[in-house]
């Protein structure tokens, strides 16, 4: 089975510097990533998408969570 595992990044820090590194990091995802349907996809994981790789939370969690026409 082919998969790529969903991340995500946040923080829960109201300190000003967790927040400046995090919009860093965020202005740097939006700029690389595509954004499909809510969500950024890289471009190498979309294409594995498109030929018929899973986009999920987990490789163990059924098929019909995962991420489709994105």
């Amino acid at each position: 089975m082919n998969a790529i595992i969903e991340g995500d990044i946040g923080t829960v820090s109201k300190d000003s510097e967790s927040q400046e590194l995090y919009n860093i990091f965020l202005k740097a995802l939006r700029t690389v990533f595509l954004k499909k349907k809510g969500a950024y996809v890289g471009k190498e994981a979309f294409e594995l998408l498109k030929k018929g790789w899973r986009l999920t939370q987990s490789a163990g969690r059924p098929t019909a969570y995962d991420f489709k026409d994105i």
